[in-house]
């Protein structure tokens, strides 16, 4: 049987979608990267980010971001995952402060 990709279902409507088909798609998620609290303090300033808007970007307090970055406070799955983001994606950075430019 072949696999299907929940995206795939996503422009089916839901009527249609098959029984077999829920039961077979699957969400691929990558890992969490194994980032330590010098990786916060690359990015930021490879970046030229002050640390109050990293830690907005983050969703973080900028005394959490400054836990991490001291290595104080071990950084929590979710900064990972958003850093990981960011990384890979570093155009969210520049999305994240037109739309802090429009609000």
């Amino acid at each position: 049987m072949e696999e299907t990709d929940i995206f795939d279902l996503m422009d089916v409507p839901v009527e249609d979608i098959t029984i077999e088909q829920k039961k077979e798609a699957k969400i691929l998620v990558s890992a969490v990267p194994d980032y330590e609290g010098k990786d916060f303090l690359r990015v930021r300033k490879e970046y030229q980010i002050s640390q109050s808007k990293f830690a907005a970007l983050l969703g973080v307090k900028r005394n959490t971001l400054s836990g991490y970055e001291n290595e104080a406070k071990p950084p929590s799955t979710i900064a990972k995952r958003m850093l990981g983001i960011i990384e890979d994606h570093p155009e969210f950075i520049w999305m994240f402060y037109l739309q802090k430019l429009e609000d």
